[in-house]
């Protein structure tokens, strides 16, 4: 499934303005939404986001300011080419002013009036989510028109840190966050022999966050050696 980015520059925090784009060609011409674009080979998807953005509104936007706040799979099974895996960022900080582009018209819109009605139907189930702060993972299937959402599947997903949590009460820090925005469905791991006497458990992300040893503890508990339980990121 291909992937692709979308990406939002927002004003003010808690959010108070959105720039949008009217599509002018391609796919979803006619519809408001974010700025962004295929993942091409070679590329992160922070890569993709920094290039689409330029491409589309001349604005400048650093990697280190995106925050990675949706994974949302869009499946279209009356259109298969179409079906797609979005990387969604949103970024507070960028040099320049958005102008149009052949590919789309900038406006900035204040959160209160998004126009909804003249978007991908899915946006108003995640978009308002993610303004108001919180980050998440959606699966949307559309019907034959390729427009209505037939099914829908969609949870808030928290920050992952990288960190031992002692089940006996409260959280122990334990180096540096992982990827920035990262999104992740963690698996507790929990080491018996680590730590003599307490029950502990390393958090470990899954392939969703960036494949690098800075992203994550790759940890795999010996047989006999730890249980393994699923939970949602911390």
């Amino acid at each position: 499934m291909v992937e692709v980015t979308l990406c939002f520059l927002i004003r003010n925090n808690p959010a108070e303005e959105v720039l949008l784009g009217l599509k002018k060609v391609g796919f979803g011409q006619g519809k408001y939404g974010g700025f962004g674009g295929k993942v091409e080979a070679g590329e992160t998807p922070e890569m993709a986001a920094v290039r689409e953005m330029a491409e589309e509104t001349g604005i400048k936007v650093a990697a280190q300011d995106l925050q990675r706040v949706g994974h949302l799979t869009f499946v279209f099974p009356y259109r298969p080419a179409w079906s797609q895996v979005v990387h969604v960022f949103l970024a507070r900080s960028w040099d320049g002013e958005a102008v149009e582009s052949v590919e789309a018209r900038p406006v900035w819109c204040p959160t209160s009036e998004i126009p909804y009605a003249r978007m991908w139907q899915d946006s108003a189930y995640w978009l308002p989510r993610i303004l108001a702060g919180q980050k998440v993972r959606a699966r949307f299937t559309f019907r034959e028109d390729n427009e209505t959402v037939d099914e829908m599947e969609i949870e808030e997903i928290a920050d992952c840190r990288s960190q031992i949590l002692d089940l006996n009460g409260g959280n122990v820090p334990w180096g540096p966050p992982h990827n920035k925005g990262c999104l992740c469905t963690s698996t507790l791991i929990l080491p018996q022999k680590e730590v003599p006497g307490k029950s502990i458990a390393w958090l470990k992300c899954q392939p969703i966050c960036e494949p690098s040893p800075r992203s994550y503890f790759n940890l795999t508990p010996r047989s006999g050696w730890g249980t393994r339980i699923r939970t949602s990121a911390y």
